[in-house]
């Protein structure tokens, strides 16, 4: 990771090598010829970084000559021997990573991958994740990562950790111990049984976090009247002041996956939007909510209807035969009328036979009346 200054082409020349250069030095004397893939983003990537990548390999390793190929030549070629390939010299494969699918190297180096996570454009993000995976897992020994550093990338929690001390070698058994520790559930449970537990949290969550907003609505408007504003915004209005904590920047993270003693950035302080290693990050200091919101409407309730109150916030149905349904169904009809809702729910209101009465159920208000 390094931080861009100047030209694009030029820095991601100059970190590509220090990158060939870490990995000859990892594997000494070992013949790097169609083991190496520099995978990139694209064609036109490919295209702007070919030459001045060769021309930089050439002054850089004048007596041990390399040669870029793309995916399909080495894919396509028989690998001669060291007497045989001439001036040619080693073969370093270098293409897009649509080029790679289906392709595997020794060594993966990935270069400029990363894109800045946009939660509005899910597509792009996604392609981002997509070609990041699909480039590490090119690699069968070795993938080395060559990318500026971009604050709300994929790779910015990079800029948060650090080899362990005394430890250049992957250790598989503490990295599963942590992942059991960090992802495992508490037991295992039918599909079914998961389902009804998941739709019984949701419910709950939304009844907390309406209490929660409703607690927080009321002393929000209590501080707005017996405080008014000294600079003058108009009354009922509120500029939440922002607060510095001790201990809010993330903490370096020491594990035996990633090396980063390459890491030439300064710009990694704060909070990745995307960090695996460090879930535990401190939540969002949640806003104060805006006045008129969090209380139910009002409703107008129609002099024709048979069933009090007249109007509802809500209809719930469900398949009658379900027993899931109905216990799901009975617990958001609870959750909503401790929120002040009002809810219609089929097997709960007394119908008569009559047309009236079924005109009634038929045109039930189930929306907010603005």
């Amino acid at each position: 990771m390094f931080d861009l200054e100047g030209d694009q082409i030029e820095a991601y020349v100059e970190h590509a090598l220090r990158a060939l250069n870490h990995v000859m030095t990892t594997f000494g004397s070992l013949e790097l010829h169609d083991r190496v893939a520099i995978v990139v983003p694209d064609e036109r990537f490919a295209a702007a970084f070919r030459a001045p990548l060769a021309d930089a390999l050439l002054a850089q390793f004048p007596s041990r000559p390399f040669t870029l190929v793309s995916a399909q030549e080495a894919a396509a070629s028989a690998l001669p021997s060291a007497g045989e390939r001439g001036k040619e010299g080693e073969w370093l494969v270098l293409d897009s990573i649509a080029a790679m699918d289906g392709l595997e190297r020794l060594i993966i180096i990935a270069v400029g991958l990363d894109a800045v996570i946009d939660e509005g454009s899910g597509s792009s993000t996604l392609e981002t994740r997509s070609r990041l995976y699909r480039a590490l897992t090119r690699a069968h020994m070795m993938a080395v990562v060559v990318n500026e550093f971009l604050p709300g990338g994929w790779l910015e929690f990079l800029g948060h950790v650090s080899l362990k001390k005394d430890e250049k070698k992957f250790n598989l058994k503490d990295e599963m111990e942590n992942k059991i520790k960090a992802d495992a559930a508490d037991g295992v449970m039918s599909w079914r049984l998961l389902l009804e537990k998941d739709a019984a949290q949701k419910v709950q969550k939304l009844a907390k976090q309406r209490q929660a907003s409703k607690g927080n609505l009321s002393n929000h408007a209590a501080k707005t009247e017996s405080k008014p504003d000294p600079a003058g915004d108009k009354p009922g209005e509120s500029t939440p002041k922002a607060e510095s904590k001790p201990g809010d920047k993330p903490k370096n993270v020491a594990q035996s996956v990633w090396d980063t003693s390459g890491n030439e950035t300064a710009k990694a302080s704060g909070w990745p939007v995307f960090n695996p290693i460090q879930p535990d990050q401190p939540e969002p200091t949640p806003k104060p909510p805006k006045l008129g919101t969090g209380v139910p409407p009002k409703l107008q309730p129609r002099a024709y209807a048979l069933n009090a109150p007249g109007a509802w916030h809500f209809m719930i149905s469900y398949a009658q035969g379900s027993d899931r349904g109905s216990m799901l169904a009975q617990m958001l009809r609870s959750s909503l009328m401790e929120l002040g809702y009002t809810v219609w729910l089929d097997v709960r209101r007394s119908l008569g036979s009559n047309l009236r009465d079924l005109n009634e159920r038929s045109d039930v208000r189930c929306r907010y009346h603005r």
